[in-house]
C-alpha cells in the first residue's frame, strides 16, 4: 500500500512540476509578446491599436489557461490522495468486518458444541462431575468430534 501511495505522490508531483512549468513558459511568452509585440507604449489604455489589443487578450487568455492549469493539477493531487486513503481506510475496515465475521461463527460452533455435550450429560455445571463415562455419554463424544 505504501508502494502504491508513493508513485501516486511521485505522478503528482511531476504532474504539479510540469504545470509550473508550463506557467513559465507561458509566463515568459507573455512578457515576449507584450513587451517586444508593442511598438510604442501609450500613456493611457485607450490609446491602443487593434493589434495591441488582440496582444493583452492572447496574453490575458494565454495567463488564465495557466492558472486554469495550476489549479486543476493541484485538485487532481489533492483528489487522488484523498481517494487513496479512502481506499486504505475501506480496506482496513473490510478486513476488521471479516474477522469479526470469523469470531462470530467460531463462537457459535463453540456454543453448539457446549450445548451437545450439555445434552449428553457432560458438563461442569454439577457439584460433583461423573468420574465415569456411560456408553451413551461414549457415543455422543464420538459423534460431535467425528
Amino acid at each position: 500500500m505504501t508502494s502504491r501511495f508513493n508513485k501516486l505522490w511521485g505522478a503528482a508531483t511531476a504532474a504539479v512540476i510540469v504545470a509550473a512549468i508550463a506557467l513559465i513558459a507561458i509566463g515568459i511568452l507573455v512578457h515576449r509578446i507584450y513587451w517586444f509585440g508593442l511598438e510604442s507604449r501609450p500613456a493611457a489604455p485607450t490609446q491602443l491599436s487593434q493589434q495591441q489589443v488582440a496582444l493583452l487578450e492572447i496574453m490575458k487568455s494565454l495567463l488564465q489557461l495557466a492558472v486554469v492549469s495550476v489549479i486543476g493539477s493541484a485538485l487532481t493531487v489533492i483528489l487522488r490522495v484523498r481517494e487513496e486513503r479512502n481506499e486504505k481506510r475501506k480496506q482496513v475496515q473490510d478486513f476488521r468486518h471479516s474477522i469479526l465475521e470469523q469470531l462470530g461463527v467460531i463462537y457459535r460452533e463453540v456454543k453448539k458444541s457446549r450445548r451437545i455435550l450439555r445434552a449428553a450429560g457432560l458438563t461442569t455445571k454439577f457439584s460433583s462431575p461423573p468420574s465415569l463415562f456411560d456408553d451413551q455419554q461414549k457415543n455422543s463424544i464420538r459423534i460431535i468430534w467425528s
